[in-house]
């Protein structure tokens, strides 16, 4: 950090005071990197060199054979690298207990075999050393100075991943470096600057929330190869500090887009002004690199973004490409200070700074990837995301990607699966943020263990409070788990507080606010999106949703026909709501022929999915209308196209009503045998009304009760409320009957799966009338069964629940 190259360090060079510190001496050859070259400075650079017998070259090689870099013997100018070199070479001899002289004839014999090739493996010479401290120090001495440890807090970082013992600590875990300490005998302290390691994840720095927007850098070196890679790398270094967080390029690119219609979508430093302005956002980079004849110069201007005015520039010259990654992140270092980084986040960060691809093409490939992950061109981001593993085999974030290219847009699980096992045996390569967010996605999307992605983003936003994305996703983890909606609701407001306009958490927040029972604010801020991008079709839905749940179903109606004008895929989804509301309403009559016409034009499309929801929807409307065969053909219509737990739990509810009993408990135990807790749920409620029909009500009630236990979803608590009161049970059902109606915000998407469910919401009201009318509140059972028959008032065909509550109003 001070800039400082020892090149000679030596184990007789390191001394260990009475307290237990390793101090480093004798920097009587040492060099600033910025100073002279010490080949045209060294005494006597004229004639064959002069050994000492203290091993000090005399003339233009400096240094001691024994410990000595490769470049350093051929009196190449040295950097960092040398020493890391130097101090590979202390801990191999440590490890095996001898020096390596003793294995040749001479130590200049020695040093022209390492100027060749690496010393042999320690692990080869003795197994029981640890695998990854045998790799570590392997990589301090490769001959090639770029294939070592390029920085000091690189190599720091590596030795923090090492527990006591110098195995691989757990991912996310960090305890105390006693490994370290017996290997350098305690903290290496250089001019009064003590090297810093992590005793563990330190308490992040208060500090308030810095948004960034990097701009595309000005490329005048004429080489594509930098275009977009130095801006991701930047990012990742800056993103380093927990209190940083840079606006998503794929999101800044499609405002461009609108803000400067026909000028496509680059970023410059004036369209990235209007972008900073109308998102927010609060600090502005831009950058240029240039081709000098000597190399390359890079230079970084941070400025604020509602003023303009300059708060901090960097610049470097470099002389190769494979320098440049580093550069930049020392670069960024610069502008987290001038950002007011404090020191104690400074030496943190210090052992975290890490670049995730192993070369400026790879990242370019990254990049462009994303871009055109951005764009929807799917197949094309598949292709770069490969060529990007192809370019750097062990580049984590891209196999990443792929993942959730495979996952999300092309339905692909097992293949998912493939690539994000890949990307996480590459966590080592990672910067510790993309560590929690690459396991919390994978807990999430893949494993879907929403316990393990609750822990996994909890610490995320602990450690990054300024994360936005680590506060969305621990928000969806926690209306997942389905216990914790408050959360949900706070964690999503405080993406909000870090991005006010980001729009994808917003439509979260208003969709998380309507399962909360806030459906004025749902419609609210749903209203609010539409406004801002009425093309985007999931806007619509919390406004849809929302007002039929509070009893605007004119207002439900005319949101859905808004929505069928959009796009095809609005009209798919207005068609599913339509159908939904009119089974709502008890038109089942209504909801199939709506259905029908769906089907038939998601099929065209090729919308499986779509497909697969619609025709569960449409045996439920069978099964009411009495017609079995059709019923139990459209289930397993759905079954065969979408094994997501809102399909298969409602077809197998329908097999079950009607007599394919075998066939639910086989949907039952493919749910139970994933094991995650929701789905296991689910199967315990498959197998409960499997038991009420066989008249098994303590079974019933068991298994609904062991369902809520592991998984506290509303369909749970109507079922177990429905079967206490068909009991007799009346104040145990009325007390699940009450919780149905203050999570009515939930019954509108059940699954939270941007899927219309509100038909399952009116037999609740007759329930609970039930439950109220059982323990002799007659009155309280009057509004609940008059709120059940406003809803049914039209029922085609004539809904049998609704025949019973008047009839029982009528008795009273």
């Amino acid at each position: 950090a001070a800039g400082v190259v020892h090149r000679d360090l030596k184990p007789a060079n390191v001394m260990v005071d009475k307290s237990g510190e390793a101090l480093i001496m004798d920097f009587g050859i040492a060099r600033s990197t910025g100073g002279p070259n010490p080949a045209a400075t060294a005494g006597g650079a004229s004639g064959p060199a002069n050994w000492s017998a203290a091993g000090t070259v005399v003339g233009s090689v400096v240094g001691t054979v024994q410990y000595m870099a490769p470049e350093q013997a051929r009196a190449e100018p040295v950097d960092q690298r040398a020493d890391i070199y130097a101090f590979g070479l202390i801990l191999y001899d440590m490890l095996l207990h001898e020096p390596r002289s003793r294995q040749t004839v001479t130590a200049l014999d020695e040093l022209m075999s390492r100027m060749q090739s690496a010393p042999p493996a320690p692990r080869s010479i003795d197994h029981t050393i640890p695998e990854p401290v045998d790799r570590l120090v392997t990589r301090c001495l490769q001959p090639d100075a770029a294939q070592r440890y390029q920085t000091t807090p690189e190599l720091v970082a590596a030795l923090n991943r090492l527990d006591d013992r110098g195995h691989l600590l757990p991912v996310l875990r960090r305890v105390s470096r006693q490994f370290v300490a017996g290997v350098v005998g305690g903290v290496l302290v250089l001019l009064g600057a003590t090297f810093w390691l992590a005793q563990g994840p330190a308490a992040p720095v208060a500090h308030e929330p810095v948004s960034v927007l990097i701009t595309d850098f000005d490329n005048r070196s004429g080489d594509p190869v930098f275009e977009g890679a130095v801006e991701q790398t930047l990012a990742i270094a800056l993103e380093g500090a927990s209190y940083i967080t840079v606006f998503k390029t794929r999101d800044a690119r499609s405002i461009a887009v609108q803000l400067a219609p026909g000028k496509g979508d680059r970023i410059t430093e004036e369209v990235g002004q209007l972008i900073a302005r109308r998102e927010g956002l609060k600090i502005l980079l831009a950058g240029a690199i240039d081709k000098r004849p000597t190399g390359y110069r890079l230079e970084v201007r941070a400025s604020d973004a509602a003023t303009g005015k300059p708060i901090a520039t960097a610049a470097e010259d470099v002389t190769d490409k494979k320098q440049v990654l580093n550069t930049v992140a020392s670069m960024a270092t610069q502008v987290r200070q001038a950002l007011g980084e404090s020191k104690t986040e400074m030496a943190k960060l210090a052992a975290a700074e890490t670049v995730t691809a192993g070369s400026l093409d790879a990242m370019r490939a990254y990049a462009n990837a994303q871009e055109m992950s951005a764009a929807s061109k799917f197949q094309e981001a598949l292709q770069e995301y490969q060529r990007a593993t192809e370019l750097d085999p062990r580049f984590g974030r891209a196999y990443a990607g792929m993942a959730g290219v495979y996952a999300n847009y092309f339905k692909q699980p097992d293949k998912a699966e493939a690539s994000y096992q890949t990307a996480l045996k590459h966590l080592d390569r990672m910067t510790e943020r993309e560590k929690y967010r690459t396991l919390g996605t994978y807990y999430l999307d893949i494993a879907r263990n929403y316990e393990k992605a609750i822990e996994n983003f909890e610490t995320l936003v602990k450690l990054y409070p300024a994360d936005d994305g680590g506060h969305g996703n621990l928000a969806l983890a926690y209306l997942l788990i389905g216990n914790n909606m408050p959360g949900a609701v706070a964690e999503v407001r405080k993406s909000l507080e870090i991005y006010p306009k980001n729009s994808l958490q917003r439509y979260n927040y208003a969709m998380y606010s309507m399962y909360a029972g806030d459906l004025s604010t749902a419609i609210t801020e749903g209203s609010r999106l539409v406004k801002e991008n009425p093309s985007f079709e999931y806007n619509y839905i919390p406004i849809a949703l929302s007002r039929v749940a509070q009893g605007e179903v004119a207002g439900g109606r005319d949101t859905y026909a808004q929505l069928a004008q959009v796009s095809a895929l609005g009209s798919s989804f207005a068609s599913l709501g339509r159908a939904d509301l009119e089974m709502y309403l008890g038109r089942h009559r209504d909801a199939v022929t709506l259905l029908r016409d769906g089907i038939a034009a998601d099929r065209k499309s090729a919308n499986s999915a779509a497909v697969a929801q619609k025709s569960v929807a449409l045996a439920e409307a069978y099964l009411v209308l009495g017609d079995r065969g059709r019923a139990v053909q459209a289930a397993n219509e759905a079954i065969k196209l979408s094994r997501h737990e809102s399909t298969l739990f409602p077809a197998a509810r329908v097999l079950g009503y009607a007599g394919q009993e075998e066939k639910a408990a086989q949907v039952a135990q493919e749910l139970e045998n994933r094991l995650q807790r929701h789905t296991t749920a689910y199967a315990r409620l498959i197998s409960g009304e499997i038991a009420v029909q066989r008249g098994r009500i303590g079974d019933a009630i068991d298994a609904f009760r062991d369902a809520q236990k592991r998984h506290d979803s509303w369909f749970g608590r109507f079922l177990l409320g429905k079967t206490y009161a068909e009991a007799g049970h009346f104040a145990e059902a009325l007390a699940e009957l009450e919780l149905c109606m203050k999570r009515r915000g939930e019954a509108a998407d059940v699954f939270f799966y941007d899927m219309p469910t509100l038909h399952y919401l009116p037999p609740a009201y007759y329930w609970l009338g039930r439950a109220q009318e059982g323990l002799g509140s007659m009155a309280e059972a009057r509004k609940s069964y008059e709120q059940f028959l406003t809803l049914r008032a039209d029922a085609n065909p004539p809904d049998p629940l609704a025949v019973d509550a008047r009839r029982r109003i009528s008795l009273h």
